[in-house]
């Protein structure tokens, strides 16, 4: 039998249409075949895993992911990624090998060219230290590094010149085109994600002027937003164009200002909406809407909108409210009762089940946060999608605190509030501050620093 397992769900905030891509596989049974790829909202990477059937197959396997606009799917296999770029219409036929070199061999509309994109990427890789995990620092010789990454763009220019006799001159020219945001990629690095170690006020005057022809020049190019590679860059040159107000991280407000003054058309829309944490900031972002006063339309103007509208209409949703919550004495509770019990008072709620690793790795980093927040007007509330009531009060007995502030609920996966907020998957955790007012339906985890500096300022508000 075959099926689908979302090892790492998001939902896409886009309605999304037909005819889709279609992806059919042609492997040996007990073969898995492991995807991702990302939508232009960069809501987060959809990973997915096609398993085929325990038994010889007598027929390829089917799945179409729907989606209007032209994507970068990702097949991956032990160390190894292929990427394969389709269009909507595109049929992809995966073909697994055992040859450790190609684990996948590919036909129909791009099969040809998912390979000699693979090819290429694999023979002329822009190595980019950030991204390794090994730290950029004010001791690196940047003149050496932009001199690597100039001589690795190039020759990839050159292999795909080589072979672009293969490729129809659509797809010669979307290589090209990542291939020179990627190398954009690779020199703004140090800017995108700082080092603690490096000290953005020391770079090379050179290497901050190289950077500034880059940037005038990638500005003068077309819009290339349904390129992933492209808004990667794009949001890196917001960074780099702070460069001098970074103080351990940039400011939102920073990047939003730039975003707004530096940028035009649906870049502009674009990098605002990347750049406005769903969790505050909204007086801000509406300002910049305000400013824009219908004179812009996007698709991402119209996706900050829905989002600052859908937290302030959350709760009057049709039975959310009424949903009901059983707690750990099975007494039948509401969204609604939960909500006055813990008026005044700064609310995180975690959606978790006894079956969700990710969602048990983080609960000791809820114990350290629960323990810094003790006797404070937060309140630790969790609920549980398990559907076996014995499995959750036995996960409840084994977490690594002995009881919370806000108490355990049970709430039925097919409720109204669990298909409002789209959970599974899990975790998930919801913001509400001491008003009652949903600050954020996407929150931080426990163990993101960044979390306990937000309940500290809701605290204080």
């Amino acid at each position: 039998m075959k099926r689908l397992i979302a090892s790492l769900c998001v939902i896409s905030y886009v309605a999304q249409a037909n005819p889709g891509i279609t992806l059919i596989t042609e492997c040996d049974s007990n073969d898995n075949v492991f995807f991702f790829y990302e939508d232009a909202f960069n809501t987060g990477i959809t990973s997915a895993e096609i398993i085929l059937s325990n038994t010889p197959r007598t027929s390829p396997s089917y799945l179409t992911i729907p989606t209007s606009e032209p994507l970068f799917i990702h097949f991956a296999k032990e160390t190894e990624f292929y990427p394969v770029y389709a269009e909507p219409g595109d049929t992809i036929v995966i073909r697994c090998t055992y040859d450790k070199d190609q684990w996948f061999h590919f036909d129909g509309t791009k099969g040809e060219r998912s390979e000699l994109h693979h090819a290429a990427r694999k023979a002329i890789w822009i190595h980019i230290p950030g991204f390794q995990r090994l730290p950029f620092t004010n001791r690196l010789n940047f003149d050496y590094y932009y001199n690597l990454m100039n001589e690795k763009y190039v020759a990839r220019k050159e292999y795909i010149a080589q072979h672009s006799h293969f490729m129809r001159p659509g797809f010669t020219e979307l290589l090209l085109n990542t291939s020179y945001y990627k190398y954009a990629s690779a020199l703004l690095a140090p800017y995108a994600s700082v080092s603690p170690e490096l000290d953005l006020k020391k770079m090379p005057d050179f290497y901050v002027q190289r950077l500034l022809d880059l940037y005038n020049e990638f500005i003068s190019r077309p819009q290339d937003l349904e390129n992933k590679y492209y808004r990667f860059a794009l949001g890196s040159f917001v960074k780099f164009l702070n460069r001098d107000r970074y103080d351990n991280g940039y400011s939102a407000a920073d990047l939003l200002h730039s975003s707004y003054t530096e940028f035009n058309g649906d870049n502009r829309a674009y990098l605002l909406y990347f750049f406005t944490p769903e969790e505050e900031n909204e007086s801000l972002i509406r300002a910049y809407l305000e400013k824009l006063n219908g004179t812009q339309t996007s698709k991402y103007i119209e996706e900050l909108k829905r989002r600052l509208d859908e937290k302030q209409q959350f709760f009057k949703q049709e039975g959310v409210l009424a949903t009901a919550l059983t707690d750990t004495l099975f007494q039948k509770n509401t969204v609604a009762s939960l909500l006055r019990n813990y008026s005044g008072k700064v609310l995180y709620i975690d959606f978790w089940a006894s079956w969700c690793g990710p969602c048990l790795m983080e609960m000791p980093n809820s114990k350290s946060l629960q323990e810094r927040f003790k006797g404070k007007d937060v309140a630790f509330v969790f609920i549980s999608i398990d559907d076996n009531p014995k499995k959750w009060t036995q996960a409840i007995e084994k977490l690594p605190f002995d009881d919370v502030s806000g108490g355990h609920y049970l709430l039925r996966e097919d409720s109204p509030l669990a298909t409002s907020l789209a959970v599974p998957p899990i975790p998930r955790y919801v913001l509400i501050d001491k008003q009652g007012k949903v600050i954020s339906l996407n929150a931080h985890r426990p163990g993101n620093p960044k979390l306990a500096e937000q309940l500290e300022r809701l605290l204080n508000d």
